[in-house]
């Protein structure tokens, strides 16, 4: 606004100094050439205030920016160095929960003939009917092979369940 008010200024200026010099030129215009004389020194100081008040609000506005660019160079700073706060707390809390869980991973059997160390909970297998079970000839022998893996599959998922139990506490807890 003030940019457009100092070239409009500026545009008065160049055609009053060109009406001047063209009355200048004219004989018997002396009158209304020293009329426009006086014209173009008022339209000269405008035109200068004009100036004046641009460069003032220019300079205002260079301020304001610095000053902003400032202020948003700390508030970012801080907002990164909090950042890097809460990532060093989050690690160092999920090194804990890894380093608490290594433990917890070498008692997980994994094959039928490891026994968990002790101390480490193990529910009692549930138990299985056994349809027929009763049946000479073998059917007992296979209905234990199918109780065995029914065991072992919930001991597994007892262990993952656990696992995961322990895992939840120790993230949210």
């Amino acid at each position: 606004e003030r940019r457009l008010a100092y070239t409009a200024r500026l545009s008065e200026l160049n055609a009053k100094q060109a009406n001047v010099m063209k009355l200048r030129s004219t004989p018997g215009q002396e009158a209304k050439a020293y009329a426009a004389e006086m014209s173009l020194q008022r339209g000269q100081a405008a035109a200068n205030a004009a100036r004046d008040d641009f460069m003032a609000v220019s300079q205002r506005v260079l301020r304001e920016v610095d000053r902003f660019k400032r202020e948003k160079a700390e508030d970012m700073k801080q907002t990164v160095y909090q950042y890097i706060e809460m990532q060093i707390e989050y690690n160092r809390k999920m090194e804990k929960i890894w380093a608490d869980l290594i433990p917890v991973l070498e008692n997980v059997p994994l094959r039928d003939d490891q026994v968990p160390a002790a101390g480490v909970d193990v529910p009692e297998p549930k138990a299985v009917s056994l349809p027929n079970a009763d049946i000479p000839g073998g059917a007992a022998a296979v209905a234990t092979e199918q109780a065995q893996e029914q065991i072992q599959q919930q001991m597994e998922q007892l262990q993952v369940q656990q696992l995961h139990q322990y895992l939840h506490r120790a993230v949210m807890g």
